[in-house]
């Protein structure tokens, strides 16, 4: 099991100095480890706006990222976000357009997400929710 520093919570400074004196060649986590293996993996490009729009769009997808697992169920409101790109965004899915505007999507046979992305796309799709 890997044991990681706190970092960015509520630790106690002194705490948190002695896991370094510790540890010092562990990495600490930060609030956007699920850029790690995404858009900020490229960080720094050595242009200031390049790496401000990077941030900025890495926060925006990662907040409608962890809105969609909210949405699609309990498990997937859990995950993390690479689970997530994984299991509802990469899907093999196949469209077939009908007429005018009617579009349907055809899902993979025995899918194993299949009720948690129906429900995301009912939820993204359907009216809106009535407020209590």
């Amino acid at each position: 099991m890997k044991r990681e520093i706190g970092n960015m919570n509520d630790t106690p400074p002194e705490r948190v100095a002695h896991s370094l004196r510790r540890a010092p060649g562990r990495q600490c986590p930060t609030p956007w480890s699920p850029g790690r293996n995404g858009p900020l993996a490229h960080l720094p490009s050595g242009r200031f706006p390049a790496n401000a729009a990077r941030l900025a769009l890495t926060a925006i997808s990662c907040n409608l990222l962890r809105a969609a697992g909210c949405l699609a169920s309990l498990t997937c409101a859990r995950a993390r976000g690479a689970t997530l790109r994984r299991d509802l965004i990469d899907v093999a899915a196949r469209t077939a357009r009908h007429g005018r505007g009617h579009l349907t999507i055809h899902l993979p046979e025995g899918w194993h997400r299949e009720q948690e992305w129906a429900s995301l796309f009912q939820a993204a799709t359907g009216p809106p929710a009535v407020a209590a």
